[in-house]
């Protein structure tokens, strides 16, 4: 053979399904599948499903580099093909990839495609079968101790005293049929963010019992605040398993507790987030026990021919060369491929098949163990290789012209010795947790009347008033009001005792809008009972039971039809008369006392103590009231407040040395009584009219401290006295009266039950005289007004512009309220600066038209603005529609020219029509209407001679302008 070499290379990839071959039996690095199914469920606390289960599968692989890319991966899947939606053909179902890498970094998993029965091309198949991919199904019940499943107030005093006790109920089941699932850990991660220094329960270590397999546990994640905030429990579930772990968590509200005193809930998850969650994970088998049972791909190859001449005739051999990186980096690892058995074909050049239709030379490469294998560092491997090749020949292919020649190779990647199927299933269950409602209340007690000493007789009117103060989310239809008479003084004396008039017995409901109109029947469902006080020392009671309030009928006919559910607006109001004895004398003071409970629909109770009303025997008593409201809702912090302080006395007589205390939010005055006594506006009514006092002058203030109230409030203190009396006191009777009024601004949302202190000492009888009167507000703070979402949209013209009228332009403008409450804006947009007129409307949810009034500001920039005000319901969508006018195009002058005579005494006539734009805008297609018939008109150019379109009928004419510059000229050459 001749020493010069002449090299074709034929670079062709055949690819084609092909049968894998048995591996040889050395240990090498390459590709690995991965066949992983997960299942995914979100739970309320309840057990029902919150949102669509999912069930998938995936199939990836990878290489063991990040440089290489695998080509024609085919991976065929068996084993559980019926339980999911991919399609099953003979033998299963195929996962494939054209191209597939592993990136960023060697072994990184990559996504291959499968067959499904609604897409060909997914990245994952659904499992079908529920049974054979379970769910871990958590519920969780909560439960008060004391009774339903509501929390009550720290101000209970019946069962379970000022701290809730809960008993929690976690239930695990394995919903499937057919899985064991090994390893199971569920866990509940309580709130640790209550708002309080404290988690927001705590659960009581040695009360968590598992019944069923597995174990828990209870943990403190968080540390210093000593409450155990986390369960977790692991174990194994059989198919339809049950694991029942009950265990006690304490809440607590107010200082040093669980949530901020006045917090009307417990949200048992941490804000955005799920507390319960179920894991399980299998590294050796699917859930539906699918496998794979053929893996097949190539990878990077070089394979052509070369061909040398010698002595006039061409011979050939075959080449192939692994592609693949041989120089990799640390952690990665080239790809090895496996070479069966070659071909050589001569070409037909002119049909481009095989002479013959079968291979001119035929070889294999298996010479020895690793003849076959072909890895980055062998280099070019010919099919003439004598230590690899069966056949070590050269093709003759006896010609003498340079033939057209094709080569085949069988060959594929081979897969990594080790762990080359991988298969894994997982189950991954979240839950919401419960958010616990408080129920609470405010007691109020007042006492209405006179009692005069050695007489007998007289009334006292007692008024129990029970305010709902918990959470609107829960509703309370059992009530008891247990109103208590004394039977002894204050000083444990018995002169005589109260009796009961049981006609004046009376009980109202009260919606907050129309106080004492729903008058209650005594019923089954409504009922009170009354026991005189006893001469043994025994108190007497009227207590009033309500057993469901929704039922209980109103005098006048139909019934509540509801519950107590509106804080601080609902009451249910107690009325009734106590008689005074004639052994009740000068000095005599009694105490009322009582206790009201409210019950939720779940059962759960609150108990609170009356705050103890004392009436003195006396000629005159004292008398006042406080009261708290809100004025504007706009404004929530700030929050009127009147005092009013009178006496009632028996024909003129009068009480002296009269001082009064105020208490208010700390902070409001800063502790200074000047500030206090000029901010308040004093008036007294002298019998005939009201007159006002002036600070330092009629009335000082001092201030007296700051207090901490029992509901842990604290108060700034301000007693007021009079600047002319004796001892600084005011004088009163039963015509006279003192106001104070004033405006503070509270800062922080909360309930807010503030006291007004009266007292004085009646010269006649040697008495002191005290009441005290409570004034209630609920102040709830907004929160900041998300900005309303507003796109604007160009102006266009409406519709074609006609000579003599305005051009009408429009454009939309969308607003999108993001917020929980009706939000009132001023919306602005920018029009044209020569704009005459502006419209804005749009189609409330009645489909009726609403025209907004818009006012149009400077001009700037040739633009100028226009805006209009209105409010926008919550999360409401509003598209107003804009409309505006701007300046026509006028005719200004028109020339008429008679150019010849016709027949029938008709003329041919030239008319010239001058237009004007008094616009600043260009219009295009302006149109000239003209009262002439469209056969009449011959032709239509415009000042330079070039012809205009015109359309008409038998009457009138329209000529179309091409456009009109702003402020420009046109003329038009009609004949």
């Amino acid at each position: 053979m001749n020493s010069k070499f002449h090299i074709f290379i034929c670079l062709s990839l055949f690819l084609f399904s092909l049968l894998v071959l048995a591996s040889p039996a050395k240990a090498q690095y390459g590709p690995r599948a991965y066949v992983t199914e997960y299942v995914t469920q979100d739970y309320w606390w309840n057990g029902s499903t919150k949102g669509t289960d999912v069930r998938r599968g995936y199939v990836e692989a990878s290489i063991p580099n990040n440089w290489d890319v695998l080509q024609y991966l085919r991976i065929n899947l068996t084993g559980g093909v019926t339980s999911t939606d991919l399609q099953n053909q003979a033998g299963g179902s195929m996962a494939y990839a054209n191209t597939l890498t592993s990136y960023s970094t060697s072994n990184s998993e990559a996504t291959v495609y499968v067959n499904t029965s609604s897409y060909q091309q997914a990245t994952y198949y659904n499992i079908t079968t529920a049974n054979v991919a379970p769910t871990i199904n958590l519920t969780l019940t909560v439960n008060n101790t004391a009774g339903g499943t509501d929390i009550y107030d720290s101000d209970n005093i019946g069962t379970g005293g000022s701290t809730n006790t809960l008993r929690l109920n976690l239930t695990i089941r394995n919903s499937g049929s057919v899985d064991n699932l090994t390893g199971v850990t569920v866990v509940l991660q309580f709130n640790i963010t209550s708002g309080a220094t404290r988690d927001m329960i705590n659960i009581t270590v040695g009360t968590n019992v598992t019944t069923g397999p597995g174990t828990n546990y209870v943990t403190n994640t968080d540390g210093g605040d000593n409450d155990f905030d986390r369960l977790t429990w692991t174990g194994y579930l059989a198919p339809s398993a049950l694991v029942y772990i009950v265990f006690n968590a304490t809440l607590l509200e107010g200082s040093g507790g669980n949530i901020v005193d006045g917090t009307n809930f417990a949200n048992l998850d941490a804000p955005g987030e799920k507390g319960g969650l179920g894991n399980y994970s299998n590294s050796t088998q699917t859930h539906t026990g699918m496998t794979i049972n053929y893996n097949f791909t190539r990878g990077p190859i070089r394979q052509g021919v070369d061909l040398q001449i010698s002595n006039g005739v061409w011979y050939v051999r075959g080449l192939i060369k692994n592609q693949a990186n041989g120089s990799l980096s640390a952690g990665n690892q080239s790809l090895t491929y496996n070479i069966t058995e070659w071909r050589i074909y001569m070409v037909n050049a002119s049909s481009g098949a095989p002479y013959g239709g079968s291979a001119n030379l035929t070889g294999k490469f298996n010479q020895s163990a690793t003849s076959s294998l072909l890895t980055p560092s062998n280099g070019m491997i010919y099919t003439t290789d004598s230590s690899r090749s069966s056949n070590t020949t050269w093709f003759n292919t006896t010609s003498g012209t340079k033939p057209y020649i094709a080569i085949y190779f069988d060959w594929y990647v081979l897969w990594n010795a080790s762990n080359a199927l991988n298969y894994a299933s997982n189950i991954n269950t979240t839950m919401d947790m419960q958010t616990l409602y408080k129920v609470d209340l405010i007691p109020e007690k007042s006492l209405t009347g006179v009692i005069y000493p050695d007489t007998g007789g007289q009334s006292v009117t007692v008024q129990e008033n029970a305010t709902y103060n918990g959470n609107n989310s829960i509703g309370v239809g059992n009530i008891v009001i247990n109103s208590i008479i004394p039977a002894n003084t204050t000083t444990g004396a018995m002169h005589g005792l109260f009796n009961i008039s049981n006609s004046t017995i009376k009980v109202y409901y009260v919606n907050g809008t129309a106080p004492y109109t729903y008058q209650l029947n005594t019923n089954a469902n409504v009922n009170w009972t009354s026991i005189n006080p006893m001469t043994t020392g025994k108190n007497g009671t009227v207590k009033l039971t309500i057993l469901d309030l929704s039922s209980a009928t109103v005098v006048g006919g139909g019934a509540v039809g509801k519950n107590l559910t509106a804080t601080g607006t609902e009451e249910i109001v107690l009325q009734y008369d106590v008689i005074s004895n004639v052994s009740m004398t000068t000095g005599d003071i009694y105490n009322f006392t009582g206790n009201t409970t409210f019950t939720t629909t779940s059962g759960t109770a609150d108990a609170e103590a009356h705050t103890a009303q004392s009436i003195s025997v006396s000629a005159q008593r004292l008398m006042g009231y406080k009261d708290l409201f809100v004025p504007n809702p706009a404004n929530p912090t700030l929050v009127n407040e009147t005092l009013f302080v009178t006496v009632e006395s028996q024909g003129s007589n009068s009480i002296s040395g009269i001082k009064f205390i105020d208490y208010v939010v700390n902070g409001t005055f800063n502790n200074n009584a000047t500030a206090y006594g000029k901010a308040v506006n004093v008036t007294f009514f002298n019998q005939v009219i009201t007159v006002g006092w002036t600070y330092l002058n009629q009335y000082n203030v001092t201030f007296n401290g700051t207090r901490q109230l029992t509901d842990g409030t604290w108060a700034e203190v301000f007693e007021f006295v009079n600047m002319t009396g004796a001892g600084g006191g005011f004088i009163l009777n039963n015509t006279q009266n003192i106001t104070v009024n004033y405006q503070m601004d509270i800062g922080t949302s909360g309930t807010y039950i503030l006291p007004l202190q009266i007292a004085a000492f009646d010269p006649d009888t040697g008495q002191t005289y005290i009441t005290e009167s409570w004034g209630i507000v609920r102040v709830d703070i907004p929160s900041a007004a998300v900005p309303l979402q507003i796109t604007d949209h160009n102006l266009e013209l409406a519709k074609r512009v006609v000579v003599g009228t305005p051009a009408m332009w429009i454009k939309n403008f969308e607003v999108y309220n993001p917020n929980s409450r009706i939000i009132s804006s001023n919306f602005e947009t920018t029009v044209f600066g020569d704009s005459m007129q502006g419209f804005v409307s749009f189609y409330n949810e009645r489909g009726e038209n609403v025209e907004e009034k818009i006012s149009f500001g400077n001009v700037e920039n040739g633009k100028k603005s226009m805006s209009w005000s209105s409010a926008l319901n919550p999360f409401e969508t509003r598209t107003y529609e804009v409309r505006i006018l701007t300046p026509p195009v006028m005719e200004i002058d028109r020339d008429i020219e008679v150019l010849d005579k016709l027949e029938n005494k008709m003329v041919k006539l030239k008319m010239d029509i001058f237009l004007k734009s008094f616009s600043e805008e260009k219009y295009l297609n302006l149109v000239l209407n003209l009262p002439l018939s469209y056969e009449n008109i011959i032709e239509v150019k415009d000042g330079f001679g070039r012809s205009m379109q015109f359309t008409g009928g038998k009457d009138t004419s329209s000529i179309i302008v091409d456009e009109i510059e702003p402020s420009g000229m046109k003329t038009i050459r009609a004949a």
